[in-house]
């Protein structure tokens, strides 16, 4: 008898990269067959709950266990109540009660034309309806999952890859912020996002629009990002929405305060940034007058023209700093800190670590790579870091927002860190290809070896969400904060990148070098592997 789950087995056959090719094309397209078959039932009497034991239910579609478990595997994202599928035996008892929007959304994420095109969906859904939830589904995601076998290469020697759930690379599951409360705090309300057709900003709109707000105002540099998102949710809420789009720069006084002006909102959430660490450390004047002075514009605004909150989105870069970025940030976050002790508006900033998926991460660097046979590079196998889904960061903002009284730098508990290591093995695995070389290239410029939550990890407050964290820190006053922007305006001035340099570490005092930090982090790393190995313990270095 194998130790291992049915799951387990399922997906040793399913996805085993040594079984003869065609073979595997022959045992998928079986099961797509399977599949359809059962759906088809499912789907005539989609209001019936169907549940019963693994193996019941096995008999109910005329499937062995196996089988069974693998349709159980890929319906489960789509039910009510979620199955245990990772530790189900034939005795487990489950149910197929499916959300009818999920599931169809589901499938059309998942490319599966011979499920979302299924007849019985014409009972369930008029084709007007079905063409809306196929038109947002098919843009509106942030998965990369497909079903299909996995697949090598084709005719013509191009590379196609095992597609996934970007969640698969977490090494945890996702994590469900949002809640009703903050649904209720942002109905009615007008609210303007900046940096609205970013990978952040745009996802905080789709999330927003979900909360019936009074208009949504999306604000970007770039226009072709915050049209994406517009005609995205246009087709989605049918013009029930009351949507408008700014193209302007935060840095821009005038034109902001036109858009201030015109639409008076209540709630203005600062997504807009430059945050590429390389590019910001050649740029480093352009960073400063971006993101420090452009959030200066804003939360003034705010106090201008009557405000409710300003919520401010920032990075677990900004602490202990060790480039451009960072040390941006962290002074971004000393303004509003400081801004709350003497204006009229309620501010608030929330730090999030990296995001699966955005413009910029490593998963679409390492996608190209894998695609183009590799290498896959990452600068030192040693580096960790937070990660998160955009979803994830996008509902801590927002609730973090909901919920913030005035002053706050909320922190989100993200659980252990991810080696970098780990995750471009754990995608060339998920990718279904083999022979992929991963290469070392150096840290670059502003890089440090792992990242930061917390300034102080021992000041650290709770919220009535259990993973959301508020950091004390002391804010600084308003005169202190205007001369440290007087001294950063006087080096812009310049247009001297490394005086710029020079100054931004003088008015953030913990923007440390790179390689400061880095040698303290390894001899630390080094010094306490030693102390266990002589406890007799096995520690990994990261």
């Amino acid at each position: 008898m194998s130790d291992k789950t049915i799951l387990e087995q399922w997906r040793e056959i399913a996805y085993n990269q040594q079984a003869d090719r065609n073979q595997l094309q022959r045992f998928w397209a079986n099961y797509f067959n399977i599949e359809k078959g059962i759906y088809e039932q499912l789907l005539s009497n989609p209001d019936e709950v169907v549940s019963g034991t693994v193996k019941e239910l096995a008999e109910k579609y005329g499937q062995d266990v196996m089988t069974m478990v693998g349709f159980l595997d890929g319906i489960n994202d789509s039910l009510k109540i979620p199955n245990p599928i990772e530790t189900m035996d034939e005795n487990t008892k489950v149910t197929l009660a499916f959300d009818k929007e999920l599931l169809y959304k589901n499938m059309v994420d998942a490319k599966a034309d011979w499920l979302y095109e299924l007849p019985q969906w014409n009972s369930i859904f008029s084709e007007e309806k079905r063409k809306e939830l196929y038109d947002y589904y098919k843009n509106a995601g942030y998965k990369v999952k497909i079903y299909d076998y996995p697949t090598l290469h084709a005719a013509g020697g191009k590379r196609y890859l095992r597609e996934f759930d970007i969640e698969e690379l977490l090494f945890r599951k996702p994590l469900v912020v949002a809640d009703e409360q903050t649904n209720a705090y942002y109905k009615d309300k007008v609210v303007l996002i900046t940096g609205g057709g970013g990978s952040i900003g745009s996802e905080l709109c789709r999330q927003m629009a979900k909360m019936r707000p009074k208009q949504l105002v999306i604000l970007d540099i770039y226009e072709n990002g915050a049209y994406d998102v517009q005609q995205e949710l246009k087709i989605a809420y049918k013009g029930k929405l009351k949507l408008q789009v700014e193209i302007a720069s935060i840095t821009n006084r005038k034109a902001m305060a036109r858009i201030f002006e015109q639409y008076h909102p209540q709630i203005v959430i600062n997504a807009a940034a430059h945050k590429h660490v390389p590019l910001m450390e050649h740029n480093c004047i352009e960073a400063i007058e971006n993101n420090i002075f452009g959030t200066k514009n804003m939360v003034e605004l705010c106090e201008e023209y009557g405000a409710e909150r300003f919520m401010m989105v920032s990075t677990d870069k900004a602490v202990n700093p060790t480039n451009v970025m960072g040390a941006t940030k962290r002074m971004c976050e000393m303004i509003v800190q400081s801004a709350s002790t003497h204006g009229n508006v309620k501010y608030s900033a929330t730090r999030f670590g990296n995001v699966l998926g955005s413009a910029g991460s490593v998963i679409p660097l390492f996608k190209r790579q894998i695609a183009n046979g590799g290498p896959v590079t990452i600068t030192d196998k040693r580096i960790i870091r937070y990660f998160m889904t955009i979803p994830e960061a996008s509902q801590l903002v927002l609730q973090s927002g909901a919920m913030a009284q005035n002053g706050e730098l909320f922190v989100l508990d993200m659980g252990k860190p991810v080696k970098i290591m780990d995750l471009a093995e754990n995608m060339i695995r998920l990718s279904g290809v083999q022979g992929i070389e991963i290469v070392e290239t150096g840290l670059r410029p502003g890089e440090k070896l792992y990242e930061e939550l917390l300034v102080k990890t021992e000041e650290l407050d709770k919220t009535e969400n259990s993973m959301i964290f508020i950091e004390r820190d002391s804010a600084l006053s308003a005169v202190e904060i205007d001369e440290k922007l007087a001294m950063l305006k006087e080096a812009c001035a310049t247009d001297d990148d490394l005086k710029a340099k020079e100054v931004l570490r003088k008015v953030v005092p913990t923007f440390k070098k790179p390689e400061e930090v880095n040698k303290t982090a390894f001899k630390k790393q080094h010094r306490e592997t030693e102390e266990n190995s002589k406890k007799g313990m096995k520690v990994a270095l990261f």
